[in-house]
């Protein structure tokens, strides 16, 4: 909760198909209580946030501010066909991706806030940071 007042959160995005599920009913109460938005993904909405935080690595139109364990999950991190796209692939017991997944969700979160307008995208805003934990 005093991560949210320091840094002016907005919301808080999650794979709801992975197992921050768990964390569902803490983060329901916490956004509630601080009046920001809970942002779940799941089936095609998290194959296209996949999807758009790969396209973004590529054509280098998102910055890492200097988390190793986000560089390295970005590094390991294997792909899972599931029907005709893919996600990040969470069972290869050769990476560990969480950082990437929380990443890949606020990545599109933040995106779908400035495509509505409501709020400017961190990666658009240069004095913006998006924290990965």
């Amino acid at each position: 909760a005093r991560l949210i007042v320091r840094h002016d959160i907005a919301g808080i995005a999650l794979d709801a198909g992975g197992p921050a599920t768990r964390l569902l009913p803490d983060l329901e109460r916490l956004v509630t209580r601080n009046r920001i938005e809970l942002v779940k993904y799941t089936g095609k909405g998290y194959q296209a946030a996949c999807e758009a935080f790969r396209v973004a690595v590529i054509d280098a139109t998102m910055r890492n501010n200097g988390q190793d364990t986000l560089a390295d999950a970005v590094d390991q991190g294997l792909q899972r066909v599931t029907s005709d796209l893919w996600v990040w692939d969470r069972k290869s017991p050769l990476s560990y991706i969480s950082a990437l997944v929380a990443a890949t969700v606020a990545h599109r979160a933040a995106q779908e806030a400035a495509a509505g307008g409501s709020r400017t995208s961190a990666y658009e805003d240069e004095s913006a940071e998006v924290w990965v934990g």
